[in-house]
């Protein structure tokens, strides 16, 4: 499986949502909170183009927002 990084904000309620569906379905994932860590936020912007979160790093797939069947897809769930 490929590396997982879910960029975030604590408390965000589609941010919730993707971490509880990561939780249920055991991925393995590294979060970066967009508000405590600068560089995580500088990344997302610069890096990925995005500033809304969540967003999910697949490989070399940008995914933002909670989408559930696109991430069941990369994930092979």
């Amino acid at each position: 499986m490929e590396k997982v990084i879910l960029y975030s904000m604590q408390g965000w309620p589609a941010c919730v949502e993707i971490k509880s569906f990561f939780d249920e379905k055991n991925v393995d994932y590294e979060e970066k909170d967009v508000r405590k860590d600068a560089q995580a936020r500088n990344d997302l912007i610069k890096v990925y183009k995005q500033r809304s979160v969540p967003t999910t790093i697949i490989g070399d797939e940008v995914i933002v927002g909670f989408r559930e069947e696109r991430l069941k897809e990369l994930l092979d769930l």
